[in-house]
C-alpha cells in the first residue's frame, strides 16, 4: 500500500473547544480519565493546550497520551508542564533495520530519545506499546527484556488487530498473547506475575528489574468483560468498543448547539448498549457505510 495517506479537511475535525466541551461532559458522567491518541497526537498544533485544558478540567484525574515518539525528546518538558499525567510509546522493534522495515521511517534513535526524555521530566507512567509479530517481536523479547530490567517502563505486547493500514493482518504473522507469554516464562523463568493496568492481561517482573512486562490479547477478548472505555474519533464520532460497526455522531450535536446534558445523555445510551464483548460487536450488523479500517482513523 502507498505510504500516502488521505487525512479529512480541518473543518470536519473537533476544534480545540469542542474537544474540551466534551472532556467536560463525560467528567460528569464518571469518566476521571483522558487517553489522547492518532494518528499522531503530537502534531496537533494546540496539543499542549488540550492537555492542559483535559488536565484543568474538574473531576478529570489523569491524562495520558499515545504516541509514536517522534516528537517527543523535544516537548516532553513541556508535556509535563501542561499536565500530562503518562505516555504510551507504539514501539514495534528495537532493531533499527526492523523498525525502518516496520515503520517505513529511520527514527529509532528519535524514538529512544523520546523514551530518555519521558523518563528524565518523571511522568507517573511510561509505557511501550509493541505489537507482538511472529518473526519479529518474538525475535527481540531478549532485547524488550534488557529494557525493562534497566528502566521502569511497561512493556506491553499488543495482539496485532484487523485494523492496519498496510493489513499485515493478512500474513500471517498474528502471535497470540497466551503463547508469547509462555514463551517469556520459557526464556526467562525469573520473571514472576504481578500486578497490570486493566488492560494488561497478565504481567510478569523480574525480582531485580526496574519495569515490567505485560500481554494485552486485543484480538482474543480476553479483557472484554472489565472494559468500560469508549472512543471519541477525531471528526467527533462516539465508538462503545472498538470493534463496533456503528457510531454515534456528536459533532453534530455541537455543531447544532444542544444543551450538555443532550449530549451527556446520548453517550450515556450508547454506553447502555455497549456490546458484551468485542464479539458480539464485530457480528453485529453494520448499519454505517463508512466503516474505519485503520486504528489510524479510530484512535487506538
Amino acid at each position: 500500500m502507498s505510504e500516502d495517506k488521505i487525512f479529512p479537511p480541518d473543518e470536519t475535525l473537533l476544534s480545540v473547544q469542542e474537544q474540551l466541551r466534551l472532556i467536560s461532559i463525560v467528567s460528569t458522567l464518571g469518566v476521571y480519565k483522558i487517553r489522547l491518541t492518532g494518528g499522531e497526537p503530537l502534531l496537533h498544533p494546540h496539543i499542549l493546550s488540550i492537555v492542559k485544558g483535559a488536565a484543568d478540567t474538574p473531576k478529570i484525574q489523569s491524562v495520558h497520551l499515545t504516541t509514536n515518539g517522534v516528537l517527543l525528546a523535544k516537548m516532553a518538558a513541556d508535556l509535563k508542564a501542561s499536565g500530562l499525567s503518562g505516555v504510551n510509546i507504539s514501539l514495534d522493534s528495537l532493531d533499527g533495520d526492523t523498525f525502518k522495515r516496520v515503520t517505513r521511517r529511520p527514527f529509532l534513535e528519535r524514538v529512544m530519545d523520546g523514551v530518555d526524555a519521558a523518563l528524565g521530566v518523571g511522568f507517573d507512567t511510561v509505557k511501550i506499546n509493541a505489537v507482538a509479530m511472529r518473526g519479529t517481536t518474538e525475535v527481540e523479547l531478549p532485547k524488550f527484556v534488557d529494557l525493562v530490567m534497566a528502566h521502569p517502563i511497561t512493556v506491553r505486547f499488543i495482539e496485532l488487530m484487523p485494523f492496519d493500514d498496510q493489513q499485515i493482518w493478512k500474513t500471517g504473522q498474528f502471535l497470540r498473547s497466551a503463547h508469547f507469554s509462555a514463551m517469556l516464562r520459557d526464556q526467562f523463568p525469573e520473571f514472576e506475575h504481578t500486578s497490570g493496568g486493566p488492560t494488561e492481561h497478565v504481567a510478569f517482573q523480574h525480582p531485580q528489574g526496574k519495569g515490567k512486562i505485560a500481554f494485552i490479547p486485543a484480538y482474543s477478548r480476553d479483557i472484554c468483560g472489565r472494559c468500560n472505555r469508549f472512543r471519541i474519533t477525531a471528526d467527533g464520532m462516539l465508538r462503545n468498543c472498538l470493534y463496533a460497526k456503528q457510531e454515534v455522531n456528536l459533532k453534530s450535536l455541537l455543531k447544532a448547539d444542544v444543551a450538555d446534558e443532550v449530549i451527556a445523555e446520548t453517550i450515556q445510551n450508547c454506553m447502555w448498549h455497549k456490546p458484551i464483548d468485542g464479539w458480539a460487536a464485530q457480528r453485529a450488523l453494520p448499519t454505517d457505510t463508512t466503516l474505519r479500517k485503520s486504528m489510524s482513523q479510530i484512535g487506538g
